[in-house]
């Protein structure tokens, strides 16, 4: 058996070859090597951290919460924001205690976030008490004039409470993204309608890509790409986008609508006047289908886009997952993605899903997509 250090060095190496067996190794070995996995993970660079992160997630909870919270209150630059991060993806009520005594401190965005992560019900009190304090009776823009930091903290705890099921909040967003005084809050609010339905999303986020901050539209055009409906289409194909902005707008174009193309080039706007007839404004979009958890599930069992899919299944269904490529083999995937998508379909009308696998009442659609 090779020593500890010797397979961690592999295992947050380039070399995938290398460094995939190396992972499988050091999470076959259990917890006894906890200590020296935390020791090169608070030591190496955070490209080489994060690859620990897989193994780290498969301790038990009490174990992770036990050797990670401590880090929360880390000096070191992005420690304590990585060791939040995986709190919350413990999934799991024993890591929400160290997270929500983290919102009264500095590091409070990071804990708002991984409590959104986390999946826990009990983190939704802790989040909307923090909101409440924040804002008290105020408008927005009374808020934002007070102090404009606390605009992306609002907007991180209003997407922390959309992925826990809370979407009251959500039409801060718009306030946010269209007249917060911080670029880093527009953009935080854009990001956070990836996730929070709210009436008037997509006329907003369709606006803010005229923004001058490329900050902000990029992160506008990653709440677009995921909204997979006709105006979220129409919108990055009308917006005076360049470089690099434009290169993944024509990225989303072919992913949201021309899977069938090949890699020839092609004319979006043919692409999607020929389409578009066919395809309902009420309905979400993956490649111009309906999004349907059987749909997704047969693009993991395809292998097209295995872990694009795993990203959609979490953004739409609310689905957490602690399989990885690197540690997971595919059949144990399917194994749970099949169980859990016969579970979901009883529950859910497929067709008529907008986010998280929920029927989203009309208040809460966006107005373009009212049905």
């Amino acid at each position: 058996m090779e020593p500890i250090d010797v397979v961690i060095s592999a295992a947050v190496g380039k070399d995938q070859a290398v460094r995939r067996p190396a992972l499988r190794e050091l999470a076959g070995r259990g917890v006894a090597v906890a200590p020296s996995v935390v020791a090169a993970w608070r030591a190496r660079s955070i490209s080489e951290a994060d690859r620990l992160v897989p193994v780290i997630v498969r301790w038990p909870p009490e174990l992770v919460a036990r050797l990670f919270a401590p880090f929360l209150r880390d000096d070191a630059p992005g420690i304590a924001v990585r060791a939040a991060a995986i709190l919350g993806r413990v999934h799991d009520e024993v890591a929400i205690s160290p997270l929500v005594d983290e919102l009264a401190k500095p590091g409070r965005l990071a804990a708002a976030a991984a409590l959104g992560q986390s999946g826990v019900e009990r983190a939704i009190e802790p989040l909307q008490q923090l909101f409440s304090r924040i804002v008290g009776a105020r408008s927005f823009a009374a808020v934002d004039e007070n102090d404009p930091s606390d605009a992306e903290l609002i907007a991180i705890v209003i997407k922390a409470l959309g992925r826990l099921g809370e979407y009251g909040n959500a039409g801060w967003l718009i306030d946010i993204l269209n007249t917060a005084e911080e670029v880093t809050a527009r953009a935080a609010a854009a990001l956070a309608l990836r996730e929070v339905p709210t009436r008037g999303a997509l006329g907003a986020l369709a606006g803010a890509l005229s923004s001058p901050n490329g900050y902000v539209q990029e992160s506008v055009l990653r709440a677009l790409w995921s909204y997979r409906a006709i105006e979220a289409v129409d919108a990055v194909m009308n917006a005076p986008l360049s470089g690099d902005l434009l290169t993944n707008a024509a990225a989303m174009l072919y992913d949201v609508v021309a899977l069938e193309v090949a890699d020839e080039p092609a004319d979006w706007t043919t692409i999607w006047a020929s389409r578009r007839a066919s395809l309902a404004t009420g309905t979400c979009l993956l490649a111009g289908m309906p999004i349907t958890p059987r749909a997704l599930v047969e693009r993991v069992r395809n292998a097209t886009r295995i872990e694009q899919a795993l990203r959609d299944l979490e953004l739409f269904y609310g689905l957490r997952l602690h399989w990885d490529a690197e540690l997971d083999d595919a059949a144990s995937l399917l194994d749970e993605l099949d169980r859990w998508s016969r579970e979901l379909e009883l529950r859910f009308a497929p067709g008529r899903l907008y986010r998280f696998g929920r029927e989203v009442p009309t208040d809460r659609l966006p107005a373009k997509m009212d049905s």
